[in-house]
């Protein structure tokens, strides 16, 4: 992760970094390890869910060694849990159920206010994580993703005149939605990793291609991960 990291460079004021990943891919676990990694350097992190129940969600921070009730506890973490499930009771866990197209962004906008009042954005990096675009998608649609990540950059703008460090990272399944909107996504990130898991001979493999930063000197690369591989006993 560390590796990965480096590569970016300096993340910019507002940036958004886009993980995009295939239905074979655990690329999902680099927006993880990004929000991790920034949650260890005194950072806070906010974790807009609406792919999966709460509990799993923990599940998956956990996989990654990152611990949703040790942070919420230190005040370091939020979630915006769109999930439509229960309401989830823990102080650190903000219910975002009963939206449509018309009221998902003001809604949005009053959640952020509140984190903003709360845990004082001023004094700290701010790092959202949008988990994920694909699960909006399929709710509403092309355009609305389009609008929303629009809104949403205002929004940011609107936080960066005010002084707040602010980052983004979204978290989207390729394979679930049209290439048109992927390549959209593509342009308007500033940061861009690809992922792709795949077999070959036999033997399982992923590729992490860091595509896109708008570091000077910066130049994509291919980093390879190979899967152990467990020969079959003789009988």
């Amino acid at each position: 992760m560390d590796e990965i990291r480096a590569y970016f460079g300096k993340i910019i004021p507002g940036g958004i970094g886009l993980v995009s990943y295939d239905q074979y891919s655990l690329g999902w676990k680099t927006g993880m390890e990004f929000l991790k990694q920034e949650l260890e350097n005194g950072g806070f992190g906010i974790i807009a869910n609406f792919t999966v129940p709460f509990r799993k969600l923990v599940y998956r921070a956990d996989s990654v060694g990152l611990n949703l009730f040790e942070h919420g506890e230190k005040g370091s973490i939020a979630v915006i849990n769109g999930f439509r499930e229960p309401l989830v009771d823990h102080p650190f866990v903000y219910p975002f159920v009963e939206f449509d197209e018309e009221t998902f962004f003001p809604k949005y906008k009053s959640i952020m206010r509140k984190l903003d009042h709360k845990y004082n954005f001023q004094d700290k990096m701010v790092v959202a994580m949008f988990a994920t675009l694909d699960t909006l998608y399929e709710y509403f649609g092309e355009e609305f993703i389009k609008t929303l990540i629009s809104m949403y950059m205002s929004l940011t703008e609107k936080l960066i005149q005010d002084g707040k460090e602010f980052y983004t990272i979204m978290l989207v399944n390729r394979d679930v939605i049209p290439e048109g909107l992927h390549s959209w996504l593509v342009s308007v990130s500033d940061y861009v990793i690809l992922s792709k898991g795949f077999f070959e001979k036999e033997e399982f493999y992923e590729n992490i291609v860091i595509l896109k930063s708008i570091e000077h000197g910066f130049n994509p690369i291919v980093l390879q991960i190979k899967a152990l591989t467990i020969p079959k006993s003789s009988r």
